[in-house]
């Protein structure tokens, strides 16, 4: 037994070791790792609570980008029906511009056309009468011989018949 008497006397002065590791273990957790524990919850929380404030953010963004998106399309399409709109309203005023073009150039036509017929009617009035003038110098010419031929047609055209 002389084992077990000499394990028992390395246990009874094990004890005042152990009862020392206890007490160090204790006072380095008091003053150590307590501290250190409450800095690594502290950088933790911290960490955590900016993590969740930039997701926040992040989601902020995100919002405010897609309702930019949105505004941006909306504005585009507002732009694009306002220049249809435009364009349709060029298209009108360039095709009444047209229509009253066409309107005074066929006006203009039908008043030259009027104005030719007028003026034939006027130089086939002038030939029928030049005519007849022309036809009663020719008969007089004829029928009075001795009257002078000079070129004078003004006794024709006085209308003595």
């Amino acid at each position: 037994m002389d084992m077990v008497g000499a394990l028992k006397d390395m246990f009874i002065s094990a004890i005042p070791t152990f009862i020392l590791v206890w007490i160090l273990y204790a006072y380095v957790s008091q003053v150590f790792y307590r501290p250190m524990r409450k800095a690594l919850d502290d950088r933790h929380s911290a960490t955590t609570g900016l993590r969740k404030k930039a997701d926040e953010q992040i989601t902020l963004v995100e919002k405010k980008t897609s309702d930019y998106e949105d505004a941006l399309r909306a504005n585009r399409g507002e732009l694009a029906r306002h220049q249809e709109e435009q364009r349709n309203a060029a298209m009108k005023q360039r095709a009444s511009i047209l229509q009253l073009a066409r309107d005074s150039a066929q006006q203009k036509m039908t008043n030259a056309r009027a104005e030719i017929v007028r003026e034939t009617a006027e130089a086939k009035k002038s030939l029928e009468r030049q005519s007849e003038e022309m036809a009663l110098w020719i008969t007089k010419a004829l029928l009075n011989p001795s009257a002078s031929f000079s070129g004078d047609r003004s006794t024709a055209k006085g209308g003595t018949s």
